[in-house]
């Protein structure tokens, strides 16, 4: 190839290159209020490229408890549907207790859980370093 085509050849694959690479980064998002006990906050895993979500659960305040704060359990990683605006993923709880449907809002960071006994919402953040 020669002149633009040979250009235009290189560039396209330079583009598919990064954005591969792009799509493989996981994201892991900092959410606090989960539970008023949390002594560290909660964070989830997103990988978008293998369409997984890992929750790890921050430890908690153990008042009198042997260790305190306890550490979080971690949950997943779960099959998500990763579109323009919304991540959803849908944790099997076993049992008699209700499944559970985490929706990931990406443009707020609001992470909803419905649940045949009701609704809530925590506001998360990217994690990125600060320092």
């Amino acid at each position: 190839l020669n002149g633009s085509a040979g250009v235009a050849l290189v560039a396209f694959a330079m583009l598919m290159a990064s954005s591969q690479v792009a799509l493989a980064d996981t994201k892991t998002l900092v959410c606090t209020g989960w539970s008023p006990a949390e002594a560290s906050p909660t964070t989830l895993d997103l990988d978008e490229a293998k369409s997984l979500v890992t929750i790890h659960i921050g430890s908690m305040h153990n008042p009198g408890g042997s260790p305190d704060p306890s550490p979080g359990p971690t949950q997943g990683p779960y099959t998500a549907q990763f579109d323009q605006n919304t991540i959803t993923f849908k944790r099997n709880a076993g049992g008699n207790a209700p499944d559970i449907t985490y929706t990931i809002n990406r443009l707020t960071g609001i992470v909803s859980l419905d649940n045949s006994t009701g609704h809530a919402e925590w506001s998360c953040h990217i994690g990125k370093a600060q320092f």
